[in-house]
């Protein structure tokens, strides 16, 4: 495929606008699709083409019935023989045969030469249909790929936008261990899940919390604990439902004296009913942009792959 000068940071499609992905090369400016389609929009149509291959046909059988009669003539004038005529009419009759046998030489010539151009005219015909058809196969094989990549990235757009309304929801439920998969590696602080959180999400779960500790009001030294399931108990910043349709808020901004205080207590114990009124709040307005992060829906896959296996490959595990 002809490689079509383009931005190397351009990854949109600049005639459909769909994204390029991983299925073009970056200085590519269409997507598969939309170049065989302008490829084939630059194209005569393959009907001209095959009507003209029947012309050419056509005209190359009429030569060669032409090119076989002048033979036939030519070779009958060179078997006449002269016979034993007087001098003067031996000298015409001979340069009248001789004329004519050049005149059919000339001809036999010029036929031999125009059938050589109308055989390469005809194999140029077949390799441009040929070409053509193939070039039509592979357009249409990618409008299928293409078709399908759109559903795809629908379907995935659906399940998503449910993951990150149950994720929304998920914030009423209570923290029951029973609810959400909990592994080993959950026990150990500093686990891939509460890294990531803290290096990518941190900030945002600190301006959900105005930048300040929610006991104290400290806006130095703040820190992020585990809220309503404690780390001695397995639990993450962010939990995974035990269904895999979304998460459920699992941290708190605090300072380190209150973050201390808190220790292992149980939050209904620790916080007031206007906090948690308040932690709810914020867990609800920032779970959709948690649950649209990429980057932690992935780790959450690595992370709990030896637990839920198999069921990745169910529609709710598509996120």
């Amino acid at each position: 495929m002809r490689v079509m000068k383009a931005p190397p940071h351009s990854r949109i499609c600049i005639k459909c606008g769909g994204k390029l992905l991983g299925l073009a090369h970056p200085r590519w400016r269409m997507c598969p699709a939309c170049y065989y389609e302008d490829r084939l929009a630059k194209l005569r149509p393959v009907r001209e083409a095959e009507e003209e291959l029947r012309i050419t046909s056509s005209n190359l059988r009429l030569i060669e019935q032409k090119l076989d009669s002048a033979e036939d003539t030519l070779r009958r004038l060179l078997s006449v023989r002269i016979g034993h005529w007087p001098l003067y009419r031996w000298y015409l009759a001979s340069k009248k045969r001789d004329r004519k046998v050049r005149a059919h030489r000339i001809f036999c010539d010029k036929c031999r030469n125009r059938m050589a151009d109308l055989d390469a005219k005809k194999d140029s015909l077949k390799s441009e249909i040929s070409d053509h058809k193939k070039l039509k196969n592979k357009c249409q094989k990618a409008i299928v790929f293409r078709q399908a990549r759109l559903a795809s990235q629908r379907a995935s757009a659906s399940l998503l936008c449910e993951f990150e309304h149950n994720t929304a929801a998920a914030t009423d439920a209570e923290f029951d261990r029973d609810r959400f998969v909990i592994s080993k590696k959950d026990y150990r602080r500093g686990n891939a899940i509460d890294n990531y959180f803290r290096v990518h999400l941190s900030d945002l779960a600190i301006s959900a919390f105005s930048g300040h500790c929610l006991v104290c009001g400290s806006s130095q030294s703040l820190t992020l604990d585990h809220y309503g399931l404690a780390k001695n108990e397995g639990g993450n910043l962010v939990l995974l439902l035990k269904d895999g349709v979304g998460f459920r808020m699992n941290f708190v901004v605090l300072c380190q004296g209150c973050n201390s205080a808190k220790s292992d207590r149980d939050y209904r114990m620790f916080f007031s009913a206007d906090q948690i009124k308040l932690i709810h709040d914020v867990h609800v307005t920032i779970a959709r942009r948690v649950a649209s992060d990429v980057g932690l829906r992935e780790n959450m896959k690595k992370h709990y792959r030896d637990i839920l296996g198999n069921r990745f490959s169910q529609d709710q595990f598509r996120w």
